[in-house]
């Protein structure tokens, strides 16, 4: 093996074995059970957030596609998503 050994690497005390055998997999499954819980938080986070921005983005679409120039939309608009609506129109 290249000269690599494990004994060096290991310890060679009875209760330091006993530590390691007791502390390695208490710690190996503690680390994946926060990376398991983490991605799923993220993952739930995530969804949450993209749906709430395609909600804001489809009530402002809807409204304004109905009259762009009415300001009485623009208010409600603010005020449903509790925000300062500003829409700027290029028609001529």
């Amino acid at each position: 093996m290249l000269g690599f050994s494990f004994r060096r690497i290991f310890p060679k005390g009875l209760y330091a074995r006993s530590a390691l055998l007791s502390l390695v997999p208490i710690l190996v499954v503690l680390a994946l059970m926060t990376i398991y819980y983490f991605y799923g938080h993220l993952t739930t986070v995530n969804t949450k957030l993209s749906q709430g921005f395609a909600r804001q983005v489809s009530l402002i679409v809807e409204t304004c596609r109905v009259d762009i120039d009415n300001r009485s939309a623009h208010a409600s608009i603010a005020q449903r998503l509790n925000s300062i609506l500003s829409v700027t129109s290029n028609r001529r």
